[in-house]
């Protein structure tokens, strides 16, 4: 903040593919998302996003909003398929943010203490149109917490219709849930 000296941080994920090894992620269907201003450092929002078979990528960068700009803080990439998807839902997990200038750096000199940004912790959980046809394996990780997962989400959907009627990313369902 450009008159007290305090910093006003922000969230924006963005979720998409890499084209042409040009470290360049192309978004398809999801426009970024950005959380509200917090100056805690504590941002309770919940994005939902469909995630195209070519998506590949999940970007959280920390943003540090000034009268005119926003100045990158740092960023980290989740890969879907590896990160996500193998790990199984529901899941909460801490990400690295690397600095904005380490990203230009090599990937050994980004492992540097000095590159480091700080840390985000985020939860994944599948939508209401997630293939049934996947369940099967993610109940073998975790099937308690699955289930705990569904019933919590059931709940919610059911209150979200009786509030506002058939409306709604809760109510249609996406494929993924991040919630930073």
């Amino acid at each position: 903040n450009m008159f007290r000296g305090l910093s006003s941080p922000y969230v924006e994920v963005v979720v998409g593919r890499y084209v042409d090894n040009d470290r360049q992620l192309s978004v398809q269907r999801n426009p970024p998302k950005r959380t509200c201003l917090s100056t805690s450092n504590v941002f309770e929002e919940c994005f939902h996003f469909v995630v195209s078979p070519t998506d590949d990528t999940i970007r959280f960068a920390v943003y540090d909003q000034d009268v005119l700009t926003s100045d990158l803080v740092g960023k980290c990439d989740v890969n879907i398929t590896d990160d996500i998807l193998a790990a199984g839902f529901p899941q909460k997990k801490s990400i690295n943010l690397e600095r904005g200038d380490a990203l230009d750096a090599q990937k050994s000199a980004s492992k540097n203490p000095d590159h480091h940004a700080g840390s985000v912790i985020v939860s994944f959980t599948p939508g209401a149109n997630f293939p049934a046809s996947s369940l099967p394996a993610l109940r073998k990780k975790d099937d308690l917490a699955l289930e705990r997962m569904q019933t919590i989400t059931g709940k919610l959907r059911q209150e979200a219709e009786q509030s506002t009627g058939r409306y709604g990313a809760m109510v249609t369902g996406v494929s993924y849930t991040a919630k930073v």
